[in-house]
């Protein structure tokens, strides 16, 4: 599937979203940044959020979000959440 509309920058931080991060974000193949901060977003990172190759910014700080992490960003943005256990062994081996 194409990238929806073409967008590379999808900015929905402060919007008071609520529920789960929406199955539609998978499709933007061409995303790089991705800010959902500051929200009322709950539950599992999506596994389609780490598919989006170009993903270079993940911003889902303040949020009661859980799960496993894409580890191929530049920029990863976390705080205020409800993480749980062990930080991910990829962590300590991101390049940038």
């Amino acid at each position: 599937m194409r990238n929806l509309y073409g967008i590379d920058a999808f900015d929905l931080s402060r919007n008071d979203l609520v529920g789960t991060i929406p199955l539609g974000i998978g499709n933007m193949e061409n995303l790089t940044e991705l800010n959902l901060g500051h929200n009322g977003l709950k539950g599992e990172i999506l596994q389609e959020i780490g598919l989006l190759d170009c993903l270079a910014l993940l911003d889902i700080s303040n949020n009661d979000l859980n799960g496993e992490l894409p580890l191929q960003l530049e920029r990863l943005y976390l705080d205020e959440n409800e993480f749980t256990g062990r930080i991910p062994r990829g962590i300590g081996m991101l390049a940038n």
